[in-house]
């Protein structure tokens, strides 16, 4: 265990579909989110895509949930924490569903224009 003692959630036993590699009447529940491996570098405009997958206490994908969902936003970091900035946007897939405890996103960062005056520079 990573410091914390599982919940474990008896309720999933007898719906059938809990593969847990620790036994079909044991599970954890919902413990993070990991996003796969994406650009080191975005460009605005550019699509990017990435997949998030839905873990339990023991790292294990909880595939039994195809019903989730992500939806992205534009998230500023403020002293350590994350808040959402209405000045970040993002197009693409805003919204993405479960499959197996894996959901795949396309997404780009909108670029911001300016005018810029020839004369007042």
């Amino acid at each position: 265990w990573d410091s914390i003692e599982p919940r474990i959630n008896n309720s999933l036993c007898g719906g059938g579909g809990n593969k847990a590699k620790y036994g079909d009447c044991l599970a954890t529940t919902y413990a993070s989110l990991t996003p796969s491996e994406y650009p080191s570098i975005l460009y605005p405009g550019i699509l990017f895509q990435v997949s998030l997958t839905k873990k339990d206490t023991y790292h294990q994908t909880i595939t039994s949930d195809s019903e989730s969902l992500i939806q992205t936003v534009g998230l500023t970091s403020v002293g350590g924490e994350y808040k959402v900035d209405s000045e970040v946007s993002v197009s693409g897939s805003f919204i993405a569903a479960l499959s197996q405890g894996v959901a795949t996103m396309s997404a780009a960062m909108k670029p911001k224009y300016r005018v810029v005056d020839a004369q007042k520079g």
